[in-house]
């Protein structure tokens, strides 16, 4: 029994994409393809094994929402399905920091959670008149949440990892499927807004780790910060955090991936709903490439060595 590959999508857009990589797939005139219900189709006969591929269009957003859609399709899944035999391939969009990224696609190595903070009015309204309907917010995000900070309250929200795109699990994805790597910022909110002129500095640099002062921080200090964490690409988008933290409490890492299709560039958000149909249908071969390298490794592990 081969294995099932899972493509899981959260806006119309990402679900239209897939849907027309299915229909490629199914008349390529190779006759390799069939499909098999309205959601999934199955590659007959490959090295005697049968492979499914199906699509999962949750249309949900933000990690919240996300996590709850994924923790109630696994809820419908046979425990030794999901376990045992499946991989999870998500396939989105996001938004960046940086404009010459734009219409890339990447692999999802780690994610960080912004989100925890402060909502509070730009200035007081008066007492003769109270009303501050009309007065601008101003938001900030708690940077204990994000990095540890001095004086130490909590620890930060972890930042999850996921093995085959770090190269750290069964096989080094970005390798094999020549797709780059990138870090993701999760939010909950449509960040307009690039990286600050001055980031943070911390107080100390560490080992084991850099120390801040505890703050509040503009989105464009966050962002900022966590893309010094490491040389990779930052990405933005809606879902990421959630997909990881329940890839992790069901210690499917090793199982799931994340395929981002850079749409917009946050400081200069001038992409439209078609555009971005346009730029994930254009990647929608990406999902093909993490399919075909993990069945290739499906393979080399039942061979041995």
């Amino acid at each position: 029994m081969g294995a099932i590959f899972n493509v899981v999508t959260f806006n119309e857009n990402e679900a239209s994409a897939v849907e027309d990589l299915f229909d490629d797939l199914v008349n390529s005139g190779r006759g390799l393809v069939l499909r098999s219900g309205s959601d999934s189709i199955k590659f007959p006969d490959i090295g005697k094994v049968v492979y499914t591929l199906r699509h999962h269009p949750l249309s949900s957003q933000g990690n919240v929402v996300a996590a709850t859609a994924l923790a109630q399709l696994f809820s419908e899944m046979a425990e030794s399905e999901w376990r045992d035999r499946s991989y999870f391939i998500f396939y989105g969009c996001a938004g960046t920091t940086d404009q010459s990224v734009k219409n890339s696609v990447f692999l999802v190595g780690s994610v960080t959670y912004a989100s925890l903070g402060t909502v509070d009015l730009f200035q007081k309204p008066a007492l003769e008149n109270p009303d501050a309907c009309a007065i601008p917010e101003k938001v900030t995000l708690k940077n204990k949440w994000l990095v540890h900070t001095d004086p130490r309250e909590v620890d930060p929200l972890p930042q999850v990892g996921f093995p085959l795109v770090l190269g750290t699990g069964a096989m080094d994805l970005c390798a094999v499927t020549g797709l780059p790597q990138a870090q993701t910022v999760a939010t909950d909110k449509v960040i307009k807004v690039g990286l600050c002129a001055n980031p943070p500095t911390p107080m100390l640099s560490g080992p084991p780790h850099r120390v801040y002062s505890k703050d509040d921080w503009s989105y464009r200090q966050a962002l900022d910060c966590i893309k010094s964490f490491n040389t990779a690409p930052l990405l933005i988008d809606m879902e990421s955090y959630g997909i990881g933290r329940i890839a992790k409490a069901l210690a499917l890492q090793q199982r799931t991936v994340i395929l981002r299709v850079v749409t917009d560039a946050l400081a200069d958000h001038t992409g439209s709903d078609t555009y971005q149909r346009a730029c994930l249908r254009g990647a929608r071969n990406s999902i093909m490439a993490v399919v075909m390298a993990l069945i290739e490794r499906g393979r080399m592990a039942s061979n041995g060595p």
